[in-house]
């Protein structure tokens, strides 16, 4: 379950990703096939499509996308996003560990006496939820903000 949880933060992030690539190519390349292709393979995401979904690599693809600091504008809108991030990195180092057989390497990246099942339901998963909240609506607030038109999602 902990590694689905990780694929399925992984493929929301690409989603955030291409909604945010796909508005910008629709305000600005609407009618020019060309420029549409040079601006979707410009802004294509090249970190989250390979390995975790780390922090810094959410960051890294949202920048080419143009969204500057990515992490301080989620947490704009409520309680900082960032302070979620420590549970997204110890989700992912347990994850790894699972993948590869590294059992030591779970036990040293769980909480002290918190068993897999106790983190993900009482840990990542809440702290993933109100990660993904904030992107959702930070992205689509930077949005309205580039073009004023309203949040498109």
């Amino acid at each position: 379950m902990l590694l689905r949880v990780a694929a399925e933060f992984q493929a929301f992030c690409l989603d955030m990703h291409e909604l945010v690539v796909d508005e910008l190519i629709r305000n600005t390349a609407t009618q020019n096939g060309p420029l549409e292709i040079i601006l979707r393979t410009a802004l294509r995401s090249t970190h989250l499509s390979v390995g975790n979904p780390t922090s810094d690599k959410i960051k890294k693809d949202f920048a080419r996308a143009g969204v500057p600091e990515i992490w301080n504008l989620a947490g704009s809108s409520s309680v900082a996003a960032k302070s979620k991030l420590p549970t997204l990195s110890r989700l992912l180092k347990v994850r790894n560990a699972i993948a590869h057989g590294q059992y030591g390497e779970i036990v040293r990246n769980l909480p002290a006496r918190v068993s897999v099942y106790d983190f993900l339901n009482s840990h990542c998963v809440p702290d993933l939820d109100h990660i993904v909240s904030e992107l959702d609506f930070a992205l689509s607030v930077f949005i309205d903000g580039l073009f004023g038109l309203g949040r498109p999602w």
